[in-house]
């Protein structure tokens, strides 16, 4: 089994850290999944948005199963992603796989998420 660490920057459009934890929740509801969360601030150039940066594991059999774990996850919060990769080190390995979401281009399943992005470390 392959432990997958996914870190998540999430940005919701809200007035205050209750509603941005109240948004979490709702994260944490649509992809069934404890997130652990470091920090919740409102983000310095554009006032009306937070930025939450979290993580979130699961486990995989292979390197494929890493990648289908990400986008799936990826798709219960939102579709239209850009994904970046997957890149992987000579041994065959996962080195790195990445998306950004944009609410400008695409949707969401929380209307207040106005852009995230997922990176697997």
């Amino acid at each position: 089994m392959l432990k997958t660490v996914v870190g998540l920057t999430l940005m919701f459009r809200v007035g205050s850290a209750v509603k941005a934890k109240k948004e979490l929740q709702r994260t944490e509801e649509l992809l069934n999944q404890k997130l652990c969360v470091g920090k919740c601030e409102r983000y310095w150039k554009i006032p009306e948005l937070w930025t939450c940066d979290a993580s979130m594991d699961f486990e995989a059999l292979s390197e494929a199963e890493q990648i289908a774990g990400c986008l799936i996850r990826a798709n219960r919060l939102a579709y239209g992603w850009y994904v970046l990769g997957p890149h992987f080190r000579p041994d065959g390995s996962l080195e790195s796989f990445g998306g950004i979401f944009d609410r400008r281009h695409q949707a969401a399943q929380i209307q207040s998420l106005d852009w995230a992005h997922f990176q697997v470390i």
